[in-house]
């Protein structure tokens, strides 16, 4: 099968500040400098039709840099980039747009670069791209007066209403509300169920797996690691979990704007009493667990589910429930306060600390809307040997 996407020894080195004279005419004859920053080093990978691949990494890693060549509005320093098919591009915030061009003028500029006619009409695609962005009146003033998030839905409208065959995404629907990122994972959903392939950037390693069939790992510009989703993820946070690492230490993502919804109580049972401090012993193996979650909700197209994860003391998931999961809907057409209990029959954690986060989420899980961290530790006890994480039911049985 023919490659969509080849990409081989690809290297970006950016000037640093030295000779400006000779930076100029290396440009004007097409030279790339051998002296400077480093942002990719031999960078080679092949994508085909239909996969979507996670581009994962620490801030500055070369993230943006290999899918801003990858899109063509960069130019690789050396190496080979080879694309069979046309691409739609949502990079950083505003990169290819006029700032003094109106909404209206950029999206058909764009429209046109990823192959709008000048026989198409014009009018009709301009009117869907608007309907979509939700952009009102400001589609006709200048993009220098829109919000962030007013930028990444225009990007975001005109790059997929067209039959681009490669969708290259930024990071940046991370700054969208909860309502648009909604559309927006609908359509790139529709786009996926269509085989198209997809570059989707993000420091969301939830959203990487949920969505990703394959992931790349990038630092300091080269691939640490690259294949199945789940086991670059793997290596990716095996590296930025090691004691003294820089990117341990960083805050959570932000918790999206909670426009449909937001929890309002939780309450914690063990064998059915409720617990009324602190310190949360539970037995392994023994104790049967129940959390009682209460939320605030509003009627949304969407619906929603509930989860919760637990975390090891490195701030590690270990495991994770949630209704989507166990294909439960929850619809809301008036706003309410909807509460549930979630039930772990004989606890099998093994011993440790861990502390629970709760999730409020669109119904497949894909936008959170209220991320409620930290909200009880639990110092689970064990009674046995057994090492690792979970006590896994077993039988033995002696065969010879």
């Amino acid at each position: 099968m023919k490659p969509i996407v080849d990409v081989t020894d690809v290297s970006k080195i950016f000037p640093d500040g030295g000779n400006k004279f000779s930076i100029l005419l290396d440009g004007l004859f097409g030279k790339s400098p051998t002296k400077g920053f480093s942002a990719l080093t031999d960078v080679s990978f092949k994508a085909y039709a239909g996969d979507i691949i996670g581009v994962i990494g620490k801030n500055g890693a070369g993230k943006s840099t290999l899918l801003q060549i990858l899109s063509g509005t960069l130019r690789q320093s050396s190496g080979k980039v080879i694309v069979n098919g046309s691409i739609g591009a949502i990079l950083e915030l505003g990169a290819g747009f006029n700032s003094e061009f109106t909404g209206r003028e950029n999206a058909l500029l764009y429209a046109k670069s990823l192959g709008l006619k000048d026989s198409d009409n014009k009018d009709s695609v301009l009117a869907k791209i608007l309907n979509f962005s939700e952009l009102g009146e400001f589609y006709d003033r200048p993009i220098k007066t829109y919000s962030s998030g007013m930028i990444v839905r225009l990007a975001f409208s005109v790059a997929t209403h067209f039959d681009a065959d490669i969708l290259i995404v930024d990071e940046a629907l991370s700054v969208g509300d909860s309502s648009f990122q909604l559309k927006s994972f609908e359509m790139i959903k529709k786009l996926l169920q269509e085989g198209k392939t997809m570059f989707f950037c993000s420091h969301s390693m939830y959203h990487i797996q949920a969505i990703c069939n394959k992931a790349i790992y990038l630092s300091e510009g080269r691939i640490q690691s690259i294949g199945e989703t789940q086991r670059v993820i793997k290596s990716y946070e095996n590296n930025i979990f090691e004691p003294n690492s820089e990117s341990g230490k960083s805050k959570p993502d932000k918790t999206q704007k909670r426009t449909f919804g937001r929890f309002s109580s939780f309450n914690f049972y063990i064998n059915g009493s409720l617990t009324v401090n602190g310190n949360i012993l539970v037995n392994s193996g023994i104790d049967d667990i129940s959390l009682d979650i209460s939320c605030s909700l509003k009627p949304a197209e969407s619906k929603y589910s509930v989860g919760l994860a637990f975390f090891d003391s490195r701030k590690m998931p270990v495991c994770s429930s949630a209704t989507h999961f166990q294909e439960i809907q929850i619809d809301v057409t008036d706003e309410r306060i909807l509460t549930l209990k979630v039930t772990f029959l004989a606890i099998p954690l093994l011993k440790g600390s861990y502390n629970v986060d709760f999730f409020l989420m669109s119904g497949d899980g894909m936008i959170i809307f209220d991320h409620a961290r930290n909200v009880f530790q639990i110092d689970v006890i064990q009674h046995s040997n057994e090492v690792g994480i979970f006590s896994i039911p077993s039988s033995w049985d002696i065969v010879n």
